[in-house]
């Protein structure tokens, strides 16, 4: 049994399989007694749902706790022979994150989840090589990773550069099958009227550049370094309402506030289904 296939009925649910299987390839180990306690308490939990005396809430929440536990110990496993070392996490998926700099707490937050599971993680204050070209930076990353995750906000909704993303991601789902996990740390986007509150925002910032462009022109000076500044923002303007639409047809993920280890437990599960 590989690591791989453990992860597998993890990310189906299937938490006693993964545990069973985990029990029989930590035999002789300080991790297989942590394992013991994990399924006693996975039982434990099985008991009070079939009692009816644990809430949704709680259920969820300790589902959630002993998910983290389990890929958490498997990412301590050290393989030989006998564990397929071949197929363990070198054949993970990896992932991008997406975000706007004004929530690098959060996404500093999913980063540490993700790798606790062995997920290879790309993110730019660390990828990003001094001088690099932001959007040659951008379209790698989208083309070299397996998964884009992007953390929606009213913050990254309103970035040119977090919605060229969004796009070049849309493009390459279509081009090279890539996977889009949307993950929402304010649902604000639900609301009917945000699409033109946005624009009123967004359109204001090409008022602001434009009046800047004319002040320039009239004193003969250059603009190239607005120009590029403008292009995006209408870009953003003219895609907004497509973005917004995609948003809330797809699934999803709310990983704002006390929602996250459950979100992210989704978000993990996704990522690691084939």
């Amino acid at each position: 049994m590989s690591i791989d296939h453990i992860k597998t009925y993890i990310a189906s649910g299937n938490l006693k399989k993964a545990i069973e299987e985990l029990l029989n390839i930590t035999q002789n180990t300080e991790i297989h007694n942590k394992i013991i306690l994990q399924s006693a308490r996975l039982s434990n939990l099985r008991k009070e749902e079939r009692m009816g005396i644990v809430s949704e809430s709680s259920l969820q929440q300790t589902r959630a706790q002993i998910t983290y536990a389990i890929l958490e110990y498997l990412s301590e496993i050290s393989y030989d022979e006998n564990v397929n070392s071949s197929e363990g996490f070198a054949e993970l998926p990896t992932v991008f994150i997406s975000y706007n700099h004004k929530d690098k707490d959060i996404a500093d937050k999913v980063k540490l989840k993700l790798e606790a599971t062995g997920i290879r993680v790309t993110i730019d204050t660390e990828s990003m090589r001094a001088g690099e070209d932001i959007k040659t930076f951008i379209e790698n990353c989208i083309k070299e990773n397996d998964v884009t995750l992007s953390l929606v906000s009213n913050n990254s909704l309103l970035s040119a550069w977090v919605a060229m993303e969004t796009i070049l991601t849309a493009a390459g789902e279509v081009i090279a099958n890539k996977k889009f996990i949307p993950c929402s740390i304010d649902n604000d986007f639900f609301s009917r009227s945000y699409t033109d509150d946005a624009l009123d925002i967004i359109e204001h910032e090409i008022a602001d550049i434009d009046n800047t462009i004319q002040k320039r022109r009239a004193k003969q000076r250059g603009i190239e370094d607005l120009q590029n500044e403008l292009s995006r923002y209408n870009q953003l303007k003219n895609n907004l309402p497509e973005i917004i639409r995609r948003l809330k047809e797809s699934l999803t993920t709310d990983i704002s506030g006390n929602n996250f280890d459950t979100g992210m437990l989704k978000v993990i599960s996704t990522i690691l289904q084939k």
